[in-house]
């Protein structure tokens, strides 16, 4: 049986159309089973899946009840007590990290970087402090990152804050972690607080 060229034509591309259709049909139902086995798993893991009332509320999962947040609900700007507040324990936090993170490799730099934020008090008795420094023969590498603060006492021109700390300690090769508090005491407020004092606990 002899076709003409526009007939095999029409086949083959039929054929390619048919083929197309049939790979997109698969792709789907694949899609859908991965769906439905997933959200299977997630009943298996959590339970049941999350579901809502006829409000559009979410109800309970496993006795927890997610965080719903009112769309009204109107957020108190902070008041000046509080800003300052946060601006002294922020400062304390980011003058203990420097201060307590220093190397032999680069003596007293840690020091010089905190010029800025210290009383002229403060600076002449750290740059004294890094001028003596020198790189000695024994690696020593101290980083410390605060975890918390809290205050000791506070007022609008006086602030001590307690820096709770954990340092690592790395003298030639040996790691050793372990926490520390500092205490640091600042001049200034209304935003314009600068270290005054700090001390190891």
């Amino acid at each position: 049986m002899n076709l003409t060229l526009r007939t095999r034509i029409f086949v083959i591309v039929s054929l390619v159309v048919l083929l197309i259709l049939g790979i997109s049909v698969a792709l789907i139902v694949i899609s859908k089973n991965k769906k439905q086995a997933q959200e299977q798993n997630n009943e298996a893991l959590y339970g049941q899946t999350q579901t809502t009332d006829q409000l559009g509320t979410t109800i309970p999962i496993n006795g927890i009840t997610p965080t719903v947040i009112d769309s009204n609900m109107v957020v108190k700007p902070e008041t000046t007590e509080e800003k300052d507040r946060n601006t002294a324990i922020n400062l304390a936090k980011i003058f203990v990290e420097r201060y307590g993170s220093y190397s032999t490799e680069n003596p007293g730099q840690n020091l010089k970087d905190l010029e800025i934020l210290c009383t002229s008090d403060l600076w002449n008795v750290l740059k004294k402090r890094a001028e003596s420094m020198v790189v000695g023969k024994e690696f020593i590498g101290v980083s410390t990152r605060a975890f918390g603060a809290s205050f000791i006492s506070y007022d609008d021109k006086e602030t001590v804050v307690r820096v709770m700390t954990i340092r690592e300690e790395n003298k030639d090769g040996v790691i050793r972690n372990f926490n520390q508090e500092a205490e640091v005491v600042l001049i200034g407020g209304n935003g314009g607080w600068l270290v005054d004092d700090v001390k190891w606990q």
